[in-house]
């Protein structure tokens, strides 16, 4: 996906993923930096909220990227705990209100982490306790079906803003 640079803009995975409060979760993504102008970085990282239908926003948990080299693929992970009350979680990427990133996010992808005992396996490593999980349109592939502007299994924070960040070919990770 890319970002062209408005400030305020964020995207955010739908549907919903069902969770437990005290499970942990790890998301790692690619991020191709162009350029990057304000007073804070972009953050990404974990929405939670007490229904599928996100009617209450229990928490916001993110990290700020990292700063990184500008036109090159990096890898970024985030963890996190789910919080007391929170049933379900949203991946968000976000430009915040004070910055201007423009680039592009890709393979985007979602862990659980197990116990040992219950045998993990994932496919970057077998013997890790973190299991993977499907995000669907991780790799922002699918526009919608019926034509519509947007991205396919991601809903823009603000519609508004649906402008800022959009499906491209120009520029993906591969790997």
């Amino acid at each position: 996906v890319k970002f062209s640079g408005e400030s305020g803009m964020a995207i955010e995975t739908d549907p919903a993923i069902p969770v437990t409060p005290g499970e942990k979760y790890s998301v790692t993504y690619y991020v191709y930096k162009s350029s990057n102008t304000g007073t804070y970085p972009v953050v990404v990282g974990f929405r939670w909220f007490d229904s599928a239908t996100a009617a209450k926003d229990v928490k916001l948990t993110t990290e700020k990227m990292p700063d990184v080299p500008d036109n090159t693929w990096t890898k970024v992970t985030v963890e996190a705990t789910v919080p007391d009350n929170a049933t379900y979680l949203r991946i968000m990427i976000n430009a915040t209100n004070n910055t201007k990133f423009v680039g592009y996010f890709d393979n985007i992808k979602l862990y659980k982490y197990t116990s040992s005992a219950e045998n993990p396996a994932t496919p970057e490593d077998p013997s890790s306790p973190w299991k993977l999980l499907e995000v669907p349109n991780a790799g922002f592939e699918d526009a919608p079906i019926d034509g519509a502007l947007g991205i396919n299994n991601w809903n823009y924070w603000k519609s508004g803003l649906a402008e800022g960040a959009a499906l491209s070919t120009e520029t993906k990770y591969v790997g």
